[in-house]
């Protein structure tokens, strides 16, 4: 994977501000690139949010989430194609692709 650019980290931090406005629900998290075991892969969402509490994955990373978003720069087709079949074999209920080229285009 390529470094992550500064609209990439801008978006995902964007995405962040508003899920912990709107995001209360008890008994989950937000993880921020952190891998997500999905059988025999490790993924690294961009965003997930997780059951339980931090300090519950010291020894083992979740294999679940309420929700997966990807913010896609290159990767798009990747995430349109391979991870939203992985994650929904999974049985990831939601999963949300947020592309930078949709929300930079034509910004001055």
């Amino acid at each position: 994977m390529p470094p992550i650019g500064p609209e990439h980290g801008c978006t995902v931090d964007q995405a962040l501000q508003v899920l912990y406005r709107t995001t209360k629900k008890k008994g989950y998290y937000i993880r921020v690139q952190n891998a997500l075991r999905i059988g025999e892969s490790e993924l690294l969402p961009d965003i997930a949010v997780v059951p339980g509490k931090p300090n519950g994955y010291r020894e083992r990373h979740p294999t679940t989430a309420l929700l997966i978003i990807e913010v896609a720069d290159t990767s798009i087709d990747y995430d349109r194609n391979i991870k939203s079949r992985v994650y929904a074999r999974a049985g990831i209920p939601e999963y949300w692709i947020v592309s930078v080229r949709a929300l930079f285009e034509g910004e001055e």
